[in-house]
């Protein structure tokens, strides 16, 4: 891991006794007590992730705006300033360069977070529509930290730890306080906060929300938690060769917005869906077991696979083939595949925990 990045909270995880794994060209902490513990404290009380790995770039000037919905496949005019955006932008072919998230803090003034592993690709990806429209990218990932604050205790952690400042009061909006952009957003399933802050300030903001009750989490529960939640994770759900329809998130393509990278390859509409899973029987999905019908016949194959605390079972998400599978949104039996043996599981909407 020498060669790994290190964010600002580096030592912090250290001292916690986190296990520091390379991520993305970082190293990261997968868990501190446990992937277990941690996840139940986001689902129950409050948790804690640095995720400052994230690439997080600033839009700003000329026709930024034409530029994003050039970019992606919703008309970003219709945010409001202080609105935020989940999104992606596409390839020719109508596959996924990457999901992310948009922040509108001004007329032509865009706030960006995509994410790390994809970071370089999207700076390369979008530099030739930045350069048309005339719009200038600073790239804020090394100077900046990104703390989540998690779980339905957020609220009462937050204001322990800063009484008095400000916070978005819906999803999905954000406000920017005493140098912190703060956002209603998260990749958990739960309610709470994401917070960019600069270097310098995150190991305050770091150890006041762990003094005031929240618990340190790690990429593993990260991992488990947005499974959970049904939400897809780059390399996994959504590729290069999987479009938004395809992964599950078809709400992010506008049927009015038009001239956007992909638009015509999504008229077609794909051969497979995206479903949960939950095993009836033993055993954990993991990413590439097969998906069977009772009658053995391979369906599709699972793309993301965990335990649930919650649920106290195994559970993934997995594409499915359309006719095959004959999956219509309602629960139905299959099998998973785990080292040549069948087990019992069902098809499920997500998010998970909910079913």
């Amino acid at each position: 891991m020498s060669d790994s990045l290190r964010t600002v909270l580096y030592d912090r995880h250290v001292a916690l006794g986190a296990r520091m794994v390379p991520f993305a060209g970082w190293e990261m902490p997968v868990q501190y007590t446990g992937v277990k513990a941690e996840h139940t404290a986001v689902r129950t009380t409050c948790g804690l992730f640095d995720v400052s790995h994230m690439g997080t770039v600033l839009l700003q000037g000329g026709r930024a705006t034409e530029a994003l919905e050039r970019l992606t496949p919703w008309p970003m005019s219709k945010l409001k300033p202080g609105r935020a955006r989940y999104t992606v932008m596409l390839n020719e072919a109508g596959g996924t360069v990457d999901d992310l998230i948009v922040y509108r803090r001004g007329n032509e003034d865009w706030f960006v977070i995509w994410n790390a592993a994809n970071h370089q690709k999207n700076l390369d990806w979008t530099a030739p529509i930045l350069t048309e429209y005339g719009v200038t990218l600073e790239d804020l990932t090394s100077d900046t930290a990104l703390i989540a604050l998690q779980g339905p205790d957020w609220h009462s952690v937050w204001e322990q730890a800063l009484p008095g400042a400000a916070f978005p009061d819906k999803r999905f909006t954000f406000t920017e306080h005493d140098g912190m952009l703060i956002a209603r957003t998260g990749y958990t399933g739960e309610d709470g906060v994401e917070i960019w802050c600069p270097n310098a300030r995150a190991i305050e903001l770091w150890d006041r929300l762990i003094d005031a009750g929240a618990t340190p989490c790690g990429l593993g529960a990260r991992d488990s938690l947005r499974i959970e939640a049904g939400l897809p994770l780059y390399g996994h759900e959504l590729s290069d060769e999987i479009g938004p329809i395809e992964g599950g998130v078809g709400f992010v393509v506008h049927k009015d917005h038009h001239g956007y990278i992909g638009e015509m390859a999504l008229q077609r509409d794909p051969r497979r869906c995206l479903a949960g899973v939950r095993m009836t029987g033993r055993g954990v999905p993991r990413e590439g077991y097969p998906v069977l019908t009772p009658d053995g016949e391979t369906i599709g194959a699972v793309t993301s696979g965990s335990y649930s605390p919650i649920l106290d079972t195994g559970i993934g998400l997995a594409l499915v083939d359309r006719k095959k599978s004959g999956y219509d949104g309602t629960s139905q039996a299959v099998a998973v595949e785990i080292r040549g043996r069948s087990f019992d599981a069902e098809l499920v909407v997500p998010p998970l925990h909910k079913n």
